[in-house]
């Protein structure tokens, strides 16, 4: 399973994705009760989740707005918390 911070930014690309045209990247919209709600986490979970995002300079956060910094890295990321998660079940 993968950690909270992983699977938000997951959900924080693939949202942004899908409000994209041509392959770009775009703000997120989304209060933080909204995002806790889609992923089924507290919001504090998300708060905390986003905040250690911001620190890595993943994201860059605004009132009710959310910047992915750099789409490359933030998916070397979750690709990361993906390869953790698999060596959890192979053990």
């Amino acid at each position: 399973m993968l950690k909270n911070e992983y699977r938000v930014a997951k959900l924080l690309l693939l949202l942004s994705k899908l409000n994209a045209s041509h392959g770009e990247i775009c703000p997120i919209f989304y209060t933080q009760d909204k995002l806790a709600h889609l992923l089924r986490y507290t919001r504090q979970t998300v708060n905390r989740s986003l905040k250690l995002l911001a620190e890595k300079n993943l994201i860059q956060l605004g009132y009710k707005r959310i910047d992915i910094v750099d789409s490359d890295r933030m998916e070397d990321f979750i690709n990361s918390g993906d390869l953790h998660s698999e060596e959890q079940f192979e053990g």
